[in-house]
């Protein structure tokens, strides 16, 4: 309805808006306005658009059309780092979705299970993502069943469930390459690559991620985070181009600005660094970790950098991640590490 560039959409957007619509209209207009502005990162502006489109849907007596809008609000919200708030009008939208909105909900009810799983409640979040797997492949949808079932394998991964995690990563592997989804596919195989090493094959997790990094040429930021869990794997085995590796995911996640590129890319740096000796430039990096993943609301993310701060001697860091973990199930990776008998060496630590 609104196609072309994003400045083109919002004109004609905001031209509709302004002829003075019926309420159906304005929802509309405003709605697609969310989304352009989306696109161009003005988040607050964006939420304001998608808040007066349900506004006017509910006016208009329109409710079935309502949970849609707030699943996109839902993101915004999450893209401004207001975790309740997005998962507030996750589940308003959970709710209300008709029965005709099958995609949408398996859709919905799996961006609730990231944000959920972000925060450590995997035992709801891992539930939520096998009902959209089972609800995305009763469908038909090929493409939304893939990346469900690579994303139900990442919170498996966490709990440790490395089995079942590998056989839904798979599965989503040979889906994404059958349907020439390559973004999907290197999505895929950075966990796959992840699980390797957290699991101790070092030698699969180098090629696994490699293929990984080759397959994400295009967006520079996902290709950041993914050299980054192949620093940490050359840091594991011993590798003399951890650091060189490290230091290639920081610069090309410095160029795309992307936070959770630059979270990632600083804390495999500041890693590295710390296991070679002392390092300011090492601490300076996890400090910055730790404000980006502090602000972002990733309590897993975050705990993970408070440990490697620990592990280093920050005394204040392990009190905080002590407190994380242990409202962590005693199966998360980071509860085991936390409450556990540490390996003997920092190298050795998965992330």
């Amino acid at each position: 309805m609104y196609a072309g560039e994003p400045a083109v959409s919002e004109a004609a957007l905001r031209g509709a808006l302004a002829a003075a619509p019926s309420l159906a209209e304005r929802a509309s207009a405003l709605g697609f306005l969310g989304n352009v502005l989306r696109t161009q990162s003005r988040i607050v502006e964006s939420i304001e658009a998608y808040e007066g489109c349900i506004a006017a849907l509910r006016e208009a007596g329109l409710a079935d059309q309502v949970p849609k809008w707030l699943a996109n609000l839902a993101s915004a919200w999450l893209e401004r780092g207001e975790r309740a708030s997005a998962e507030a009008a996750y589940r308003e939208a959970l709710a209300g979705y008709p029965a005709t909105e099958r995609i949408n909900a398996a859709i919905t009810r799996e961006n609730l299970a990231t944000l959920l799983g972000a925060q450590g409640a995997f035992a709801e979040s891992i539930p939520l993502l096998r009902a959209a797997v089972a609800e995305l492949d009763a469908i038909g949808s090929r493409r939304g069943a893939a990346a469900a079932r690579a994303n139900l394998a990442n919170h498996l991964l966490e709990v440790h469930r490395f089995e079942e995690a590998e056989r839904f990563l798979l599965e989503a592997l040979s889906a994404h390459r059958a349907l020439g989804n390559t973004l999907g596919e290197a999505t895929a195989l950075r966990n796959l690559g992840d699980l390797r090493l957290r699991t101790g094959a070092l030698d699969a997790a180098r090629t696994t991620l490699d293929e990984a990094a080759a397959a994400c040429t295009e967006r520079p930021a996902r290709q950041a985070g993914i050299l980054a869990v192949r620093a940490c794997t050359a840091l594991a085995a011993g590798d003399d181009d951890a650091l060189a590796i490290a230091r290639r995911a920081r610069e090309i996640a410095c160029a795309t600005g992307h936070p959770m590129a630059l979270a990632e890319t600083a804390h495999a740096l500041g890693r590295i660094l710390l296991a070679a000796g002392p390092s300011e430039e090492g601490w300076a990096l996890l400090r910055e970790a730790t404000d980006a993943l502090r602000a972002s609301g990733d309590t897993i993310e975050l705990g993970r950098v408070l440990w490697t701060r620990a592990r280093h001697g920050d005394d204040a860091a392990r009190a905080e991640v002590e407190a994380i973990a242990a409202a962590l199930p005693a199966e998360c990776d980071l509860a085991r590490a936390v409450r556990g008998p540490p390996p003997p060496d920092v190298t050795l630590e998965p992330w």
